[in-house]
């Protein structure tokens, strides 16, 4: 069995990073290939993203030096944050999303970060998600009928450069005319009935209901808020030892969605309980979004532009 696992690890290794890495079966399953690859593969993170598919809208490619979003659609920056503590190298720059930011999945933390596991995942790739036979049938499946291009879209695991350890980045002349072709997008005109916006509220209500409680006019703080917010900052003062420079970063949603008393409320407690941290919010009504919530192809490109001018990434 040694024997075998050996040759998997070797033989799958090379040729499916030659086209790009495979892909997972299933969003937790991507998420926890997200996680392994920036745990194990990636070197000298300079600048990290960490949220839900919210900050998975941003094109990373496009900014200069070592960039890695490791954000999870459906889950949250507390997720991210147990990850990033866990690598030895901590990032020169960590941005967190503030929206959805004290949710936690255990099943992809139990995964990933299991003691039992995690250092023979690290010497042996064939244990990894990334390369268990599902996942390497769905990448064989996709080369032959060319359908592996679509690893390149936003929602997928981040690719590698294994030799230099950095994230894939697009040359200058492609930067540039991603820029351009933003620019000559026409905004997407989404509309919302009654009935999807009340659902999209009641979906939102019931996220930060973990949180609060209504009482009478005014929320409350629950238990489990306190909890994750003590947690989260003894995370940010670990990782602010090392070098680790904050922001807090804000989102942009629809206006309509960014009224919702609930979510108000949550924006307000987050910047009260982490007032000394540094917030950023960039926010357009050039923007427009694919459901209200998630910027669109044009506005993801041109909010990225935005967001590295506020990170001073460009100087």
């Amino acid at each position: 069995f040694a024997i075998l696992l050996i040759i998997h690890n070797g033989v799958t290794y090379l040729p499916m990073f030659q086209f790009g890495g495979s892909v997972g079966n299933t969003d937790l399953q991507n998420c926890i290939i997200r996680s392994q690859r920036y745990l194990y593969d990636l070197k000298n993170p300079n600048l990290v993203f960490i949220g839900s598919s919210l900050t998975a809208r941003i094109r990373t490619k496009l900014l200069p030096g070592s960039v890695f979003n490791l954000a999870y659609p459906c889950l949250s920056g507390m997720t991210g944050l147990s990850i990033v503590e866990k690598k030895t190298e901590a990032p020169k720059v960590l941005v967190i999303q503030l929206n959805q930011m004290l949710n936690l999945d255990p099943l992809l933390i139990d995964d990933v970060l299991s003691p039992a596991s995690y250092i023979p995942k690290k010497y042996l790739r064939a244990l990894r998600q990334e390369f268990r036979p599902t996942s390497i049938l769905r990448f064989i499946f996709g080369s032959l009928t060319g359908s592996k291009g679509q690893l390149d879209d936003w929602y997928l695991p981040q690719k590698i450069d294994l030799s230099s350890g950095e994230p894939l980045r697009l040359s200058q002349e492609s930067i540039a005319q991603t820029y351009v072709d933003a620019q000559s997008m026409p905004k997407v005109n989404y509309d919302i009935s009654k009935e999807v916006r009340s659902s999209l509220e009641q979906n939102v209500r019931e996220q930060y209901e973990l949180f609060f409680l209504k009482d009478g006019t005014s929320y409350i703080d629950t238990p489990l808020f306190s909890k994750r917010v003590t947690e989260f900052r003894q995370k940010l003062m670990d990782l602010k030892s090392k070098g680790t420079r904050v922001y807090f970063n804000q989102m942009p949603l629809d206006r309509a969605n960014e009224n919702f008393e609930i979510y108000v409320h949550y924006v307000k407690r987050i910047r009260d309980m982490f007032a000394n941290e540094t917030f950023i919010y960039v926010q357009s009504e050039d923007f427009s979004y694919t459901d209200g919530l998630h910027l669109d192809d044009r506005s993801a490109v041109l909010y990225t532009k935005e967001l590295s001018k506020q990170l001073n990434l460009d100087q």
